[in-house]
């Protein structure tokens, strides 16, 4: 079940900037707040990320 999703693209206003970290740190910290607003205390997440086969 998906109780929250955030892109790096809705974070950050330039294109070139959504795939760097501080847009994956600034869409943890929103995923973060709203797990907490919920009651949630622990998760499993799953990442997707560039490069690696």
């Amino acid at each position: 079940e998906t109780i929250c999703r955030v892109t790096g693209g809705m974070k950050v206003k330039a294109d070139r900037d959504e795939s760097s970290p501080y847009a994956a740190m600034l869409a943890a910290q929103d995923v973060a707040q709203r797990c907490k607003e919920l009651g949630i205390t622990a998760l499993h997440i799953k990442l997707r990320a560039t490069g690696g086969n």
